[in-house]
């Protein structure tokens, strides 16, 4: 059986944790959307059905490059990391790729309801503090 330490038995001399020689790095940033696309196809996973859709499918091969496509052009429309984007869009295989695409670019996704009145969309917009 272990011994158990409390405070009537700690040495004050002997109270401080060990700090290792050499400290552990910060892991790389993740980004979601290469880890749930690109990941898969590095690991040969490429050929496999990714997202099946009324009328097709792609596969991570096909998902990872119009995921790319489209985080180059958010990028090149001036969206930064963190900045918030509304994605006024049907509930369709676009607006998932959108969704993966905008993550891909740092940037957070705010997708939205087509349904939603002027009045409700501008309530969204402001809550979310979305700007592009």
């Amino acid at each position: 059986m272990a011994d158990v330490v409390s405070v009537d038995n700690v040495d004050p001399a002997h109270t401080t944790v060990p700090v290792p020689r050499s400290a552990p790095q910060a892991p790389e940033a993740f980004n979601a959307a290469a880890h749930l696309t690109a990941a898969r196809v590095e690991a040969g996973d490429g050929h496999r059905t990714a997202v099946r859709f009324p009328g097709g499918s792609l596969t991570y091969a096909a998902l990872t490059d119009r995921v790319r496509l489209v985080a180059g052009a958010l990028r090149r429309a001036g969206v930064r990391p963190e900045q918030r984007v509304l994605l006024v869009m049907p509930d369709d295989v676009e607006l998932f790729t959108a969704i993966l695409a905008t993550l891909w670019a740092g940037a957070v996704a705010v997708p939205c309801s087509t349904m939603l009145t002027g009045r409700e969309l501008a309530v969204l917009v402001l809550d979310s503090r979305a700007t592009t």
